[in-house]
């Protein structure tokens, strides 16, 4: 039985082995939050209950982001500079906000967590589950901090960080969930 140690990574960019990108966020342009930060009034900040799939693809068009909401059975809130999404039968009171797209802030990494550690905290914290489809443990060497990212920023920043590894990270985010996986090196992904 073959067993992989530790990797250990400091965060110095190198240009990724492979053309495909290492991160991933689905249904991106015709996204729920995309179409919704399309339709609202400027500098509406769009947030959305942890139940509201941000990432789901729309598939018509609107004319404005109520008619939006009511044909895909979602309700939106008025709050200050803000819109709460919910689900429509979901009781105001009852809202759990998770930021949008345009949520950012700082994301830590500490020396000595995994890949995997750092993840399931950012994970949490922004409301996303994360699945690893990996044997690889990526060790993080020095902390660092991402200011003013969203969840998806800091994720692909933190893979571009690790990009020079043997078996690099890859991640691939479909609504509410990011898997993580290794890259092969390049030459076995042509065989």
């Amino acid at each position: 039985m073959l067993l992989h140690a530790d990797a250990v990574a400091g965060f110095r960019y190198v240009a990724p082995a492979s053309e495909r990108p290492s991160f991933t966020a689905v249904g991106d342009e015709r996204s729920l939050v995309r179409t919704l930060g399309r339709l609202a009034p400027a500098g509406m900040k769009v947030r959305l209950d942890r139940r509201v799939d941000g990432s789901a693809p729309v598939e018509r068009s609107y004319p404005d982001w109520r008619s939006l909401l009511w044909g895909l059975g979602l309700a939106g809130d008025l709050h200050g500079n803000e819109l709460h999404v919910r689900p429509a039968g979901l009781d105001p009171a009852r809202v759990e906000l998770v930021s949008a797209d345009r949520g950012r802030r700082s994301w830590r990494v500490r020396a000595g967590e995994t890949l995997a550690e750092v993840l399931a905290r950012w994970g949490e914290s922004a409301g996303v589950e994360i699945v690893v489809l990996t044997d690889r443990r990526w060790r993080i060497e020095q902390s660092h901090e991402f200011r003013n990212r969203t969840f998806d920023e800091a994720c692909a920043a933190l893979l571009v960080g690790l990009s020079h590894m043997p078996h690099p990270p890859a991640a691939e985010r479909v609504g509410d969930v990011l898997s993580v996986m290794h890259r092969l090196p390049k030459k076995e992904e042509g065989e």
